[in-house]
């Protein structure tokens, strides 16, 4: 009795190890089920002496919940097999081994457990994927407070994922190795679109007639273009075509120099354009060569480019023909020229037309 006692005892102490929960509870119920029904005879005997007229309710129960009877377990009948008691024991003896004596085994692959991390430094070691991206020149801290470009770059494996996507844009858009760096750092979702869509949107920019130069140029600016539906872009082209009245070339040529200006939001493009013309006073040609000279001019706060020019024109005496020829003076730091203008001024240099004598030139 005491020797089964103690093989029961032992047996729950390591069921995690051997799992033999079922057992103990197969062998619990087939005793208490046995139990129970010799109770329900007993009891089911005594109600057949019943006087007549006695109702019995359908309501009672006459064999309890197995789990009621579970604590009875007759030990005498537990036994482990030779195979339970050698895993028990290799248990014990390892349980028991010091971590302080020698061992041959290598275990420099195991970290510590720590909680989760808003940095990739912790990987660094381990990751081929962020070695890499670290010398292509990624700057992976812009990507630390995001956590859903963390778990794609932690999770990324380089031999089957990275390695495409860097052969990809550098040898069939063309971007140089240099630019891969920046680009990622700017837009890393790339890397979780599929390759053949990025492919085709590539082979659309040809199909329009894109130079190879220009479109790894569009790329590495601003590579969000793939991101974008080969609808969405022609329809964006087509905007840009037929609201400034450019060219082919003259829109191929708008696209290399500021390629983020084909995506940017239509309602600021708007604004400007009707800014430009309508508060500004240009004419439609005129605004088309400001296009062409300085498109970063579409990207500003129509409101605060319409401030500078009232202060470039009506303070500075500017006239329409001078600021055409130096538009970039509208998307300038208002305080700026403002400072530069008082300073001019206290001068006597404040002289802005080409036909005089003292001229100062918008650029300078």
């Amino acid at each position: 009795m005491l020797s089964s006692t103690r093989t029961l005892l032992k047996a729950i102490k390591y069921q995690n190890l051997l799992n033999i929960n079922q057992i103990i509870l197969n062998q619990v119920k087939n005793r208490s089920y046995c139990q129970q029904i010799t109770t329900l005879n007993k009891e089911t005997s005594q109600l057949k002496t019943t006087q007549p007229g006695t109702e019995i309710s359908s309501d009672k129960s006459f064999i309890e919940p197995l789990d009621a009877t579970s604590n009875i377990i007759d030990v005498s009948t537990f036994t482990l097999t030779p195979e339970e008691e050698s895993k028990i024991h290799q248990y014990d003896r390892a349980s028991e081994k010091s971590v302080l004596e020698p061992s041959d085994e290598d275990v420099s692959h195991v970290t510590p457990i720590l909680p989760a991390t808003q940095t990739f430094a912790r990987y660094a070691n381990h990751s081929t994927t962020i070695q890499k991206l670290a010398d292509l020149g990624v700057h992976l801290y812009r990507w630390e407070d995001n956590d859903k470009v963390m778990n794609l770059i932690v999770n990324l494996d380089y031999e089957t994922q990275l390695k495409k996507y860097i052969m990809f844009f550098h040898e069939t858009v063309g971007v140089p190795l240099d630019d891969l760096g920046p680009m990622l750092s700017k837009c890393p979702f790339l890397l979780e679109q599929k390759l053949d869509t990025m492919k085709a949107r590539i082979e659309y920019l040809k199909g329009k007639k894109f130079q190879d130069s220009a479109i790894a140029q569009i790329i590495a600016k601003h590579p969000k273009w793939l991101q974008y539906r080969v609808e969405q872009i022609d329809e964006r082209l087509g905007f840009f075509q037929q609201s400034f009245h450019l060219t082919g070339d003259e829109v191929r040529a708008l696209c290399a120099q500021l390629p983020k200006l084909i995506t940017h939001k239509k309602t600021q493009l708007l604004e400007v354009s009707f800014s430009v013309q309508e508060e500004m006073g240009f004419e439609k040609k005129e605004m088309k060569r400001m296009l062409l000279a300085h498109p970063r001019l579409w990207t500003q706060d129509a409101t605060e480019v319409v401030k500078t020019f009232n202060y470039v024109h009506s303070d500075m005496k500017v006239p329409h023909e001078r600021i055409l020829e130096f538009p970039n003076i509208l998307t300038s730091r208002r305080f700026r020229i403002e400072n530069r203008h008082s300073y001019l001024k206290s001068l006597g240099r404040d002289q802005y037309d080409p036909c005089k004598e003292n001229y100062v030139s918008m650029k300078m």
